[in-house]
Formats: C-alpha cells, structure tokens, sequence
C-alpha cells in the first residue's frame, strides 16, 4: 500500500501520512463535516498527536484511530520511526452508528495486517 503526504514539513510535530484510500474518500466527501474533520487533524499534526488523547486513541495491536466528538469518521493507522513522529493512514471508515459493525471492525483488521506486515511505503513529492 502506498502512503502519500498528508501533513508533512517542519511545521507538525507529528508527520501524517494517508493512503490514497482515504485521501479520495476526504475529496468525495465535500460537507463542511469533512472539512472540520481536516482542520482538526491539522491541529493534531501541528501540535503533535500525543497532546489529543481523547481524540488519537489506540484500539488494539499498535493500531490507532483518529476522531472527532462531532463526526462518526474515523482515520486508523499507527506510529512509525523515531519518537513515533510519523502517523500512517491505511484505512477510513464512516461509522453508521455509535458501536463499530462488521465492516467497521474488517477496516481496524486491515490497519493492524497491514502494520504487522508492514505492506507500506511513503511515496514523497
């Protein structure tokens, strides 16, 4: 799978990385939920992601899912390289629903493979 820039530079503390995946999904999504969802990710980027716990939670196997209070879209990956610097995107889902259904839990299973396996790379500008 490849990963491409998200929000990379000097400026974030934590460098996030996406699959195309989900940048396609947060481009066919244009509501203004959406675009929150970008700003506060952003935010997370630019200030370093250990600083939002509520928001960057660890679910199981190295796996962490980033979300929001007001939005059911959720962004799951995990650290890479030193001081954990590096966020990897690899899967997105939209819950339908508070409690996570079967292909909720199918995108968390495709996060953890592809960590465990490390079938990734960064592909830069």
């Amino acid at each position: 799978m490849d990963v491409y820039p998200l929000f990379v530079g000097d400026a974030y503390q934590t460098q996030v990385w996406a699959a195309a995946s989900i940048i396609n999904a947060l481009d066919r999504d244009t509501t203004t939920q959406t675009d929150f969802f970008l700003r506060k990710l952003e935010t997370f980027a630019t200030n370093g992601f250990e600083h939002f716990p509520a928001s960057i939670r660890h679910t199981r196997d190295g796996v962490y899912a980033v979300q929001i209070r007001t939005s059911l879209f959720r962004i799951y990956g995990f650290f890479h390289g030193p001081h954990q610097r590096n966020f990897i995107a690899v899967a997105s889902t939209t819950k339908h629903a508070r409690k996570m259904n079967s292909r909720d839990l199918a995108r968390l299973a495709d996060a953890v493979r592809i960590r465990e396996t490390g079938q990734w790379q960064r592909h830069f500008p």
